[in-house]
């Protein structure tokens, strides 16, 4: 999106008024909203694996693929209503499609259901686990198990504060630029193109992020980065002299 406002700084007369700037738009918001849920998949996998270990039917592979795909049924239907209303619109100063800043409810919806919905259900998720595995705590006897469910608490608080640092820093741009409207009724010259510069350089933190907060990842970075690390022999043919 950054890069359509600066091709358009340098070519005043152009225009991107058509079909595929507003459903670029609208894909926008649902790739945003599915990176969310995601995170809330992650708490709801989290909760199934510890308070629900019983129920090993929620932690196999086709359930994985099914909350996938309802991720992203849920990314596209609720944010519909950005094209039914019409709340995405052509801005010709910035020369792409997205909510304007004036709009309010637009905003607030898009908001509530892209960043406020999965980020308030996954800290509740998180702060039930610590609850439910201090009360495991509890009636632990020995001193090893005590040890381990320790450690855990420690491991969730870590994700829990990555998590919500991550998504903070990732609407915060604008989230600020937002406020700053709403105070003073003023928009800013450059403000939607410091959003999308800085919301393109929090998806790229994010996906630094994701990859420390997830130990597969990390454990499959870690074993290719041995793996070219290793030396490998070079065996060499050699042929006798002929004398």
């Amino acid at each position: 999106m950054y890069s359509y406002i600066l091709y358009g700084d340098v070519n005043k007369n152009i225009s991107f008024n058509n079909w595929w700037c507003y459903a670029r738009a609208y894909l926008i918001l649902v790739g945003l909203s599915a990176i969310y849920i995601s995170y809330l998949l992650q708490s709801c996998l989290r909760f199934f694996r510890v308070v629900l270990h019983r129920w090993k039917q929620l932690q196999t592979f086709q359930m994985i693929v099914k909350l996938i795909i309802g991720q992203w049924v849920t990314s596209f239907v609720l944010l519909t209503f950005t094209l039914i209303w019409h709340y995405i619109e052509y801005l010709p100063d910035t020369y792409h499609c997205q909510i304007a800043f004036n709009n309010f409810l637009g905003n607030l919806l898009a908001t509530f259901i892209i960043f406020s919905i999965p980020t308030i259900a996954s800290v509740f998720i998180y702060i039930y686990i610590i609850y439910y595995t201090k009360q495991q705590t509890n009636v632990i006897t020995t001193q090893e198990t005590r040890y381990r469910a320790i450690q855990r608490d420690i491991v969730v608080l870590r994700r829990v504060i990555i998590l919500i640092t991550s998504v903070t820093i990732l609407t915060l741009p604008t989230l600020i630029l937002w406020i700053y409207y709403l105070v003073t009724g003023f928009i800013l010259p450059l403000s939607y193109n410091v959003e999308w510069l800085l919301l393109s350089l929090s998806l790229v933190f994010l996906s630094v992020t994701s990859t420390f907060i997830t130990p597969q990842v990390r454990r499959l970075i870690r074993l290719n980065w041995r793996r070219n690390q290793r030396v490998r022999p070079v065996i060499m043919n050699q042929t006798p002299e002929l004398t």
